[in-house]
This record gives C-alpha cells, structure tokens and sequence, in this order.
C-alpha cells in the first residue's frame, strides 16, 4: 500500500483481469485495465453491488462497511439516489463550498508562520470532519471517529470482521438518533430529506442511518486521504506557488491528482449474480470481482504517461469516483473542498516547503493516503 502501482503495472501487462486471493483465504477476480473496470461498473445486471449472490463461506469476508449506497442494488439503490439527489444539486454544492470557504481561514490562519506543521491533523482533518458532518447532520465527535476507524479496518479475521460490525450496528442506531431528536430542525438539507421525505414516510424501506454512516464513513476518510495526497504532491514539487497566480488551472490539476495518486487502491466489490465475461475471461455466478481504480486510472492504454503527473491533461476520464449507477455522489463535494483548500494554501502560503516525513501509509484495508504532511509553511503569511 505504500507504492502499489509497480506491482498493479505488473498485473496489468499479465492480464486485464487475474486471479487473486485475499487473506490467504479467498479467491476473487483482480480487474487491472481500465475498459474491464467501466465493462464491470456499467454491467449492472451481470455484477451487482449485494453480496448475497455468493456463497456464504465467502460473505462472511465481506466488509461490514458495505451497507448504503454502496451495498444496494435497484429497487432499493434507486430509490435511495433519487431521495439523496437534490442534496448533491449545485445549489446544495454551493452552499457546501461557501461554507469550506469559510472554515479554511482560521485553520490556516492558526499555522505556525516558522517552524513545522502537520497539515493532517491541523487542518485536513478538522475541515473534513466539521464539512462532512453538517453536511450529514450527524456532528463529529471522537466516538464516531473511532468507531469509523474500526469500520475501514482489514477485516482479516473472524474477531476483526466481528467488531467492525459491533461497530457499525452502534454507529447506524448513533446517527439514527442524530437524524429523529432534531427532526424538523435540521439545517443539513440531507438530514431534512431523510427525516421529511424518506424513511419517515411508511412506505419507504430505506435504513437512513446505514445511508449517512456509509457516506460519512468512506466520504470522510477518502477525502481526507485524498486531501493530504494532493497538498503534499503539490507541495513537495513546488506546484504550489504557481497555482497562485489568476487563471491557474487549480481544476485540471484536482483532477490529475484523483487520477494519479487517488485515495482508493485495492478496488470496488462487485459480486457476479449470473455468468459472464471480463475481457474474454469467463466468470461464473456468485464469482467476487474487484476492481483496481489505481489500476485502470494509470492504463497506458487510455493515459499516456501514465505514471507522470500532467495538470494539463486533456480529457480526463478517470475513473476516481467510480462509473455507472453507483458514481459516488460526493465528487462535487470533493471537488469544491480540494479547489477552496488548494487556492487558499497558495494564496498565504505559497513559500510552504515539505518537512522530513515517511512515505504514504494505509489507512485501512481500501484507502491510502499520508497519515501526515509536515510543512514548513515558509515564515510568511501573505493573505491581506
């Protein structure tokens, strides 16, 4: 997990898709290539999202974080997309960005103008958490944060997968409660629409606290991995200072960072509900498929120089927020805090300089990100 993609660039060449085993104990199909991931994620009657198409010996491996948006196939999937939508509209993003907007300048405001600062802990986390929780309507607090590190664990054994579901029952009946002792009092438009439109209703079947806890959950630590991804690339090639000037292509290059280095390696679970095919590979019913987007994100095949980071690069169909039905629904999220962050480190820090530190470390059995970024954000302040 530190530098995966040596040996996923030696998967790819072998085959688009290859047999693997997980934890010593389980067999799945490994998809490499970039158009045998998009054949996978947009075939949503051969590979669906629920697990209960395969045998239970191997259910029992599955992560007790697939639960919501990323767990549900159609009837229920739909309905839950459609009742989320209006949340991820752009006038809802706009609101979100306004208020990124204004939480960035007190934690940047708050960095040591000498010495070292850890970018992580000072500012990435504590924007994500305070951002993605209103968002929600579900307030960060130590317990929950805790309780989603246990959700994102490797599951690599039977103790761990049991208390990653303790975990999650806990946290679901958590934000359950967050969502009914307000109810009607939200100023979260999604925990509004969840209260009002959706569960509420008697004839809605979907389980909200599973929806919000899987959101915040993977939203949360992707982000944040993301976000200490891209501050320390851009820092550590002096990008920075040049992302200062007027019509800097901070967009273009939010996106080549989600392509080269994004926080999501090992993949996304696909379970096959009927035989089928993978780049002429067959696959059988109750197969499990999982999808590298590292892998296809860096396929000579569709990006060249794939392993170079070209802000520039035009077009950009990377694959960093997936494909298809299950498209993750926070990008615009992600996109506007990644946009606001990068603009206002290089509007008052645009001297800042890495620290001495370790490489990427994982933070769990799919995300990868820098635990840390120390800086130095250069003595110099230069916001008016």
């Amino acid at each position: 997990m530190d530098d995966p993609f040596p040996l996923l660039a030696e998967l790819r060449h072998v085959a688009p898709v290859v047999r693997a085993r997980l934890h010593d104990r389980w067999n799945v199909w490994l998809v490499t290539s970039y158009q045998a991931a998009r054949h996978v994620l947009l075939d949503t009657r051969t590979f669906r999202s629920d697990h209960s198409w395969i045998a239970a010996a191997d259910a029992k491996h599955v992560s007790p974080m697939r639960m919501g948006l990323l767990d549900w196939d159609p009837p229920l999937h739909t309905e839950a997309r459609r009742l989320v939508r209006p949340a991820f509209a752009p006038p809802a993003v706009r609101d979100f960005a306004d208020q990124v907007r204004r939480r960035c300048p007190p934690l940047l405001e708050a960095l040591p103008p000498t010495g070292t600062a850890d970018l992580v802990a000072e500012v990435i986390e504590p924007l994500v958490n305070t951002a993605v929780g209103t968002f929600l309507g579900v307030p960060w607090n130590e317990a929950l944060g805790r309780g989603a590190a246990a959700l994102i664990a490797p599951v690599d054994d039977d103790t761990a997968r049991e208390h990653a579901a303790r975990a999650r029952d806990a946290l679901a009946a958590h934000v359950d409660a967050c969502l009914s002792e307000s109810s009607g009092q939200h100023t979260s438009l999604l925990a509004r629409i969840l209260t009002e439109g959706g569960p509420g209703n008697p004839e809605s079947r979907l389980p909200r606290g599973q929806l919000v806890l899987q959101m915040f959950v993977a939203g949360r630590q992707s982000t944040v991995d993301f976000l200490a991804t891209l501050i320390r690339g851009l820092t550590g090639t002096g990008t920075l200072a040049r992302l200062r000037d007027p019509g800097a292509p901070i967009a273009s290059t939010v996106e080549e960072y989600l392509r080269h280095d994004g926080p999501i390696v090992r993949g996304v679970w696909r379970f096959a509900a009927r035989d089928g095919h993978i780049a002429g590979t067959p696959v059988a019913r109750g197969d499990t498929v999982l999808v590298s987007l590292a892998a296809a994100n860096r396929d000579p095949a569709v990006f060249d120089r794939p392993d170079q980071v070209a802000p520039q690069r035009r077009p950009h169909p990377h694959l960093a927020f997936g494909a298809g039905p299950h498209h993750c629904p926070g990008a615009p999220l992600v996109r506007a805090m990644a946009g606001t962050l990068v603009t206002e480190l290089a509007r008052r820090f645009p001297r800042m300089s890495l620290a001495p530190q370790r490489d990427h470390c994982p933070t769990g059995s799919v995300f990868r990100g820098p635990r840390a970024v120390r800086v130095r954000p250069g003595g110099e302040n230069t916001a008016a």
